[in-house]
């Protein structure tokens, strides 16, 4: 009797050192990004029937004509490529194509781009490639008042904080209508850079903002003696950027003081002090 040992080779195709990369890693829209997939084998035997699905996610257009493969059969079918082919254990595949940034983006969003990759014998595994979105960023502008509280008839200090807190230059105008409650005292109105007008109550400014740049566009105002205590003043602004073409609407306000309030039900001499008398025990 002779015993002879036998060895079975369970899934002997092992895709797990494929990769996917895209460059650059950082874009703004309308820019064209590379990206570059690996396949690579290091089992026991060659992927006879490997394949690959790599579907483009939104905000990315493939660049039709940009596709090629070192071996196998790649395509491209709209916005979806898919590859199908062998893989040796000595030779990896690639594939690479381009494609375009598109869309509305913010600043530091994220373009997650995954392929799905079968060894043939049932195994999957998936590779991913992110580009961060480069661009300018001005959703963090604000309104501020200052001093605060506002009594009636008071003058305040009215500044628009136009910040960009993106990576990019942006080519940015501000448009802003003072409400009835406030008027803008005369000759008051300037800008760090660009230009800044007024036509009556509407404010306008326009001009560059700098990566990571604050410009404040400030102006004096006299708050209307009605108010009463307690009444919201409300002032909206729009921020656009003429670049990518998006806008921003900043709110700002104030709730006007107790002060006024006092004013409106006491007439006569200002009140005396209150006076606290000391405790006394029995």
């Amino acid at each position: 009797m002779y015993t002879l040992p036998a060895t079975l080779l369970v899934n002997p195709v092992d895709l797990t050192p494929s990769a996917k990369v895209v460059s650059p890693a950082t874009a703004r829209p309308g820019e064209i990004v590379a990206y570059t997939v690996t396949v690579a084998n290091t089992g026991l035997a060659p992927a006879e029937a490997a394949s690959l699905q790599d579907p483009l996610p939104t905000n990315l257009r493939y660049e039709e004509g940009s596709l090629q493969c070192s071996a196998g059969r790649c395509q491209a079918s709209g916005n979806a490529i898919t590859w199908t082919g062998a893989v040796s254990r000595t030779a990896a595949v690639t594939l690479t194509y381009r494609a375009v940034v598109t869309g509305v983006l913010s600043h530091g969003a994220h373009i997650t781009n995954t392929a799905t990759l079968q060894d043939g014998l049932g195994r999957t595994i998936t590779r991913t490639a992110v580009v961060a979105v480069a661009l300018s960023e001005l959703s963090k502008s604000a309104i501020v008042f200052d001093p605060l509280p506002v009594a009636a008839g008071a003058r305040v200090t009215l500044r628009v904080l136009l910040r960009n807190s993106g990576a990019e230059t942006a080519d940015a105008t501000m448009s802003l209508t003072l409400p009835p409650t406030l008027t803008l005292v005369s000759g008051s109105l300037r800008c760090g850079i660009g230009l800044c007008r007024n036509e009556g109550a509407r404010i306008l400014w326009s001009g560059t903002l700098p990566p990571r740049g604050l410009v404040p566009v400030q102006m004096e105002v006299d708050a209307s003696s009605a108010l009463v205590s307690g009444d919201w003043v409300a002032v909206e602004a729009d921020v656009e950027d003429l670049r990518w073409g998006v806008a921003h609407r900043i709110t700002g306000g104030f709730t006007a003081a107790w002060l006024t309030f006092m004013s409106r039900i006491y007439s006569g001499p200002p009140p005396l002090p209150p006076v606290f008398l000391p405790l006394v025990g029995k």
